[in-house]
């Protein structure tokens, strides 16, 4: 795997290639591309926090509280040009976490627990939308998070059995995306912690059905290597790139704002997300 400063240059000419063939994505894309520069930055520099392993169930992270709260800092001073809503909710949460009127600690326990009523509580006493307050925690967090899936990822292939496919093994999350491998083999990215892990081709991930009805897709060409895989019988889709198609370099929560057009073709389609609740990586 690429070590996170060559990870950089990489989302760097990712995003480049995004542009080109997505020019009305530029300012959403260079929204996230700075939040995720500086969680590769992170990325490199976290160590191990002290303290017991991460829970087997439950999925609960220990954290270097310290350091998560100096990322949070530094998202939070980020200037998203022409999104005044990150903008100003970023300084928001930076200044009430310098100030004191945020606990950083309670902010991201709330996040790990993916307790939306503890959200919306502390949103409120900053009179915060609980999306955007729950986008800063989460992201503050996210490169932890992904340490603690892959510090699991063994364990929890162990532990798959017995849920749905269309479920995180880590965490318990929904996918945010599909992708198929190099050997055609078909993956599951979790939209929480970004685990992976590996279904049936043909079968409905959701409600595991194994049929004709439940192989359906449609593509865009504006997104090469990309398509809507959906089941007739439930209607819940997954978007999914074909990595033997993709152009660019495969960093999954880049691709995951570039592929929003499909998002919408699929609502047009009355088709259903993986999942309708929280999932606080995403503020478009």
């Amino acid at each position: 795997m690429p070590r996170p400063s060559q990870n950089i240059e990489n989302i760097k000419q990712a995003a480049q290639d995004i542009y080109g063939r997505l020019p009305a994505l530029r300012q959403i894309v260079d929204s996230y591309l700075q939040v995720f520069i500086l969680q590769e930055m992170f990325a490199a520099d976290q160590k191990a926090p002290a303290g017991p392993p991460p829970e087997r169930d439950g999925f609960r992270p220990d954290y270097d509280l310290q350091a998560c709260r100096n990322l949070l800092l530094e998202l939070g001073r980020l200037d998203f040009d022409g999104n005044q809503a990150l903008t100003q909710s970023g300084a928001k949460v930076a200044a009430s976490v310098t100030s004191g009127r945020l606990s950083a600690r309670e902010l991201f326990d709330t996040v790990i627990a993916r307790d939306p009523a503890g959200l919306e509580k502390l949103a409120a006493g900053l009179d915060m939308d609980p999306a955007l307050l729950g986008f800063w925690g989460y992201h503050g967090l996210r490169p932890t998070l992904v340490q603690a899936a892959a510090d699991l990822a063994d364990q929890a292939d162990g532990r798959q059995a017995g849920q749905p496919s269309g479920t995180c093994p880590v965490c318990g999350a929904a996918p945010a995306l599909a992708a198929l491998e190099q050997d055609g083999s078909r993956r599951l990215y979790c939209s929480f912690c970004w685990s992976h892990w590996r279904i049936k081709r043909l079968a409905c991930p959701f409600c595991e059905k194994d049929s004709g009805n439940a192989h359906h897709y449609f593509y865009d060409e504006s997104l090469p290597g990309w398509r809507v895989d959906f089941c007739q019988g439930c209607r819940r889709y997954i978007k999914t790139v074909d990595l033997r198609k993709l152009p660019r370099f495969f960093y999954p929560p880049l691709e995951n704002i570039a592929s929003l057009p499909l998002d919408l073709k699929a609502e047009q389609e009355n088709l259903h997300p993986a999942s309708t609740g929280w999932m606080p990586g995403m503020f478009a």
